[in-house]
């Protein structure tokens, strides 16, 4: 299974696996970027163990293609200048505890 994650898998997401796995006492992990907009939370699985990995995602201003497609933007009309274009998003992640234990972290965004 570790090759099947290793060629197949998210590499992030096989990151909080190994960080998970190599460290007790872990059950939430953080990373702060991908290229995708706004983030993602889930639940990973370690031998053993479980937790939850979130990554706040693109730590750049970006756009959605289909968005600027249907607004009919064409790729030589881009600019990052423009943050009616390209927002700027701000991420973090809560965690909220419940007697000790992590719950599902949450994105917060601006």
């Amino acid at each position: 299974m570790r090759l099947h994650d290793e060629l197949f898998g998210d590499p992030l997401n096989t990151a909080a696996t190994r960080l998970m796995t190599g460290a007790k006492g872990i059950d939430v992990i953080v990373l702060g970027h991908t290229h995708a907009v706004g983030g993602s939370v889930e639940a990973i699985s370690a031998p053993k163990r479980s937790g939850w990995y979130a990554n706040t995602g693109s730590w750049i201003s970006a756009a959605s293609v289909a968005d600027l497609r249907a607004k009919g933007v064409d790729w030589n009309q881009l600019t990052l200048a423009n943050r009616a274009m390209f927002p700027a998003k701000n991420v973090a992640v809560a965690i909220e505890y419940v007697k000790g234990a992590p719950q599902k972290p949450v994105l917060l965004s601006n």
